[in-house]
């Protein structure tokens, strides 16, 4: 017998809800504009998990309308404990139906009834006219309807741990019941959710057992004589109670509605509408889950493809795929030679490199894409197959192009390709356009920059991912695999979109106000930043691999003494057995509300949180900590070090991300060098890996307490400015200050609350914050908080002007006017509100400090090329930028490099840099005669701002 067709019913407020609830606690989300989007988005993540498992052929959603039904006049009470809906949920609901109004699935509702009733009556249509039904459904009220051709899909844990039930399935979990003897299970035991009431004294396994000798309600009244004297007092009285509990949960299956199949059969789900409200509502992440359309006919023979790029076209005349073409494939040098004169005619044009890694210090560069206007070619040179140019020579005809600083270059994430370019003898000059560092500006917050992402958002042109050309997992190939042509329609239209979105985002900068921020910080950083990631810095791989050693050791030592607290031998890098051995052998104590938070598997969270509250509790707790602070270091930093070296240069070299961040500041990975730990003495030994090359130096010029100095010089307070004017200890003032003692008495741990205080201002933190983080009491932290802005009260009249304009505007400015936007910041959700109030308060500080540091890199960058071109800049961490060369010449360019720095940017309180030369990170002492803050002070300062920042991404 052929397989039914299937159609899929979808259960539309059941599958709202359920997500709703499941996400809302743990993961809130909202859309650019702050609007709350946690319930559309757990709904519309399931329906696309589902069309793409289920593969249905028809579809079609059920909604309950929102007026009385007719079990409410039967049973006046019916739902009549269920709570008012939570805010936002009207506005789930109505964002649901659009997204399925965009997706062009049909809806059906009827009024005085719900849509249990509703998906009822459709389903028992479906199966007459022959189509295999599934329900997607967000509880079990449902599963009355399953029966040989209907199966139900719902959630069993939050909202992609799912459960397809069928009647075997059914009949398990009830007992032996059927599915259609569900209504007749819940006459019996009631239904709390629906406040149908039980009859009392009759559980599970009784009213289970009942039916099963029974069949139904009706026929156990029927024959009550028959029933057990027990159970029949507990029936008896209660006779139209259970009749009408059974009318009640039954669900009504011959309502006045019709199943066309040509109206719910499932179409291409208009993929543009889709990909519209996905960007409405900040769905970037599900817009490459969209099902695709289905495949087109084969072509007619001579036919030329006209779909989309990549598009299944069907075979050409001699059996390969047809793609369609963007721009000449570039095959010999005379074509080369001709190309290279329009480009330099056009005076400006789009490059791009295609490569096999995505680290540019590991990439081979198998050809280049190029677009002027709307002529665009591709000159392939290493791929593994097909007619194409020798890399040398293609290279050095397009050389002189890419080094005249007079044609304009742009590119979209211009650092990867001119790192490439350079390792080849290319040195790109002339970069007049970075589209990703332009998307970047215009929504920071944004991940999406990806130029098919733009693509889509600007010019509405999709372009495919690179997994979906490539492939992924072990049938992946490289670039050099991929047909020439492929790559050819791919380089030359990605170059061909990046000139077309190039004045789009000009235009988009200056409506803005980025324009200025764009020229002179940005896109200047960008080639700063190659040259960077190109130079690498060297480690000391003898001395890794024996402190390699060392901390394997010790790894070993603290889980001989952990298994000994124990009595046995466990994996304790397990979340799961390590829950098990705390909680379940060693039964520790903790807050009622911690044990609330559950693993997945269910069992109580092992979280760094979770055992700082156990501190002191049993010893085996220190040793856990320690232990995952050493096999954390030696994995991240002392093994992966060895690792990442380059086999070519014998360096490392860290990728330097200027557009993630949403507050401006630089990250880096591969590896990641924020997050080496700075004030432990492990952390210190990692820093000393990082080595000058036999015959240099390294040197460190660190600027002090620069987010300090901006915000006093932002709230233009006096006390501050003048204090950092005159060289004095801010902390120590604020400490006199806000605890009312004498500037000459205060203490080292008056210091360091006064310093928390301090800092905690830069990131909005609360009194609870500051208690939490000094140990001092509640009050007593609130009490020092009210102090510190009326002694400082420029800075609560800063942060107050701050948030105003958030509120007005949806955005915080920095001093050279980046934007961040909060459209969280207008949310009726209290705890997410706070969040973006903090963010905000933080924003204008962090960004600028920002901003300075770019700056002070980009002058310092021109300063080494023109002046000292055997120092090269190697590494940006936090505020510091480290250099690399011969110690004569470190020294003779500190001073103006000093100069440099702490001219970047004009403050009423100055800048000021500490300089330090060494022959490694961390061995480094201060230059004769330069000021120096203290190197404690320096560490404990970066701590505490790291760990503010922490909180303030949480």
């Amino acid at each position: 017998m052929a397989e039914r067709p299937k159609i899929m019913l979808i259960d539309g407020h059941a599958l709202v809800f359920r997500g709703f609830y499941a996400l809302q606690e743990t993961r809130p989300l909202t859309n650019a504009r702050g609007e709350l989007t946690t319930g559309v988005f757990a709904f519309t993540s399931m329906l696309l998990k589902a069309l793409e498992d289920l593969r249905p052929q028809y579809v079609a959603a059920a909604f309950d309308m929102s007026r009385p039904t007719v079990r409410l006049a039967n049973f006046p009470a019916y739902k009549g404990t269920r709570t008012a809906a939570p805010p936002g949920m009207r506005e789930q609901v109505t964002w649901s139906r659009r997204v399925l109004e965009a997706m062009d699935i049909p809806t059906f509702e009827v009024e005085g009834y719900e849509a249990d009733d509703v998906i009822g009556t459709l389903s028992l249509k479906a199966v007459e006219q022959g189509l295999h039904v599934i329900i997607l459904s967000g509880d079990n009220d449902l599963l009355q309807l399953v029966d040989p051709h209907t199966q139900v899909l719902t959630s069993r844990r939050g909202i992609s741990d799912t459960i397809l039930y069928d009647e075997a399935r059914v009949i398990e979990k009830y007992g032996g019941l059927r599915p259609d003897q569900i209504p007749e299970f819940k006459a019996i035991r009631g239904d709390s959710t629906d406040n149908i009431p039980a009859v009392a004294g009759i559980g599970d396994k009784g009213a289970e057992k009942l039916l099963v000798e029974f069949g139904s309600v009706q026929n156990l009244y029927d024959n009550l004589d028959k029933v057990p004297e027990k159970q029949r007092v507990l029936l008896e009285p209660l006779r139209d109670q259970v009749l009408l509990a059974r009318q009640l949960t039954m669900i009504v299956r011959d309502l006045p509605i019709e199943l066309d199949l040509g109206r719910v059969q499932l179409g291409d789900l208009r993929r543009p509408e889709v990909i519209g409200i996905f960007q409405e509502l900040s769905f970037k992440s599900l817009i490459d889950r969209i099902p695709k359309p289905a495949p087109p006919p084969a072509l007619p023979k001579n036919g030329r493809a006209q779909a989309g790029l990549f598009d299944a076209l069907g075979p050409s005349e001699d059996g390969s795929r047809a793609v369609e073409t963007f721009g000449d494939t570039v095959t010999t040098l005379e074509q080369l030679d001709g190309v290279v004169q329009k480009l330099r005619s056009a005076g400006s044009f789009a490059f791009n490199v295609q490569a096999t890694d995505v680290l540019p210090m590991r990439a081979d560069m198998v050809g280049i894409g190029l677009a002027a206007g709307e002529y665009a070619a591709y000159i392939p040179f290493r791929h593994t197959q097909g007619g194409q140019i020798d890399r040398a020579e293609a290279l050095q005809r397009l050389k002189p192009l890419f080094e005249d600083a007079s044609l304009a270059k742009r590119a979209h994430n211009a650092k990867f390709h001119i790192v490439v370019l350079a390792r080849h003898g290319v040195d790109v000059r002339g970069l007049q356009f970075d589209t990703m560092i332009a998307a970047y500006l215009l929504e920071s917050g944004q991940r999406a920059l990806a130029l098919r992402d733009l693509a889509w958002a600007k010019v509405q042109v999709e372009i495919p991912s690179v997994q979906s050309l490539l492939g992924i997992g072990k049938k992946a190939i490289t670039m050099a695999q991929l047909p020439i042509s492929h790559c050819s329609a791919y380089a030359c239209k990605e170059a061909l979109l990046v000139e077309r979105l190039v004045p789009l985002l000009e235009r988009e900068l200056e409506e803005a106000g980025q324009t200025r921020l764009f020229r002179d910080v940005e896109l200047p950083l960008a080639p700063v930043l190659a040259d960077m990631e190109r130079v690498g810095v060297a480690v000391d791989l003898p001395y890794l691999a024996e402190l390699g050693r060392e901390l394997q050791t010790r790894i070993g030592n603290l889980e001989a003494e952990i298994y000994g607290h124990v009595g046995h031998e466990f994996n304790i890098n397990s979340t799961q057995k390590l829950s098990e051995v705390l909680f379940g052998e060693l039964h520790l104590e903790m807050d009622k509300r911690r044990r609330r938070i559950k693993t997945k598997t269910g069992h109580i969270s092992t979280g760094s949180d979770v055992l700082e509250e156990l501190r002191g509790a049993h010893p085996i707790i220190e040793g856990i900590l320690q232990h995952r602070q050493l096999q954390k270091l030696k994995s991240t930093y002392v093994d992966a070090l060895q690792l990442l070296v380059n086999p070519d240069t014998g360096r490392v070299h860290t990728s330097f991300n200027q557009t993630v961040a949403s507050t401006g500041r630089l990250s880096s990975s591969d590896p990641n060098l924020q997050n080496i730990p700075i004030r432990t003495d492990l952390g210190k030994r990692v820093r000393r890996a990082f080595a000058a090359a036999p015959g240099n130096m390294l040197l460190s010029a660190d600027y002090s307490q620069i987010e300090l100095r901006v915000m006093a010089h932002m709230a233009n307070d006096p006390t501050l400015i003048e204090a950092f004017a005159r060289g004095e200890d801010p902390h120590a003032i604020t400490a006199a200050a806000v605890l009312n003692i004498p500037f000459e008495k205060v203490t080292a741990d008056d210091r360091r609350v006064a310093k928390m205080i301090n800092f905690g201002v830069l990131y909005g933190m609360s009194d609870y914050g500051l208690a939490e983080r000094t140990g001092l009491p509640g009050e007593q932290a609130s009490e020092f908080i009210r102090r510190y802005f009326e002694r400082f009260s420029s800075f609560k009249a800063f942060q107050d002007e701050v948030i105003q304009k958030a509120e007005w505007d949806g955005y915080a400015e920095t001093l050279l006017g980046r934007r961040r936007y909060f459209p969280e910041i207008r949310s009726h959700l209290f705890a997410v509100r706070q969040a973006a109030i903090r963010a905000t308060i933080n924003a204008p500080i962090q960004g600028s400090a920002s901003d300075i540091v770019k700056i002070a890199m980009i002058r310092v960058g021109d300063f080494l090329r023109g002046e000292a071109p055997r120092v090269r800049m190697l590494l940006q961490v936090h505020d510091e930028l480290v250099l690399e060369g011969p110690e004569a010449e470190l020294l003779a360019i500190a001073p103006r490099l000093l100069d440099i720095m702490q001219q970047a940017w004009e403050l009423r309180a100055p800048l000021h840099v500490d300089v330090k030369i060494g022959p490694n990170w961390e061995d480094m002492h201060p230059l004769a005669g330069a000021p120096s803050t203290s190197e404690a002070d320096t560490d404990e300062s970066l701590e505490i701002e790291e760990s503010l920042a922490d909180a303030l991404r949480a």
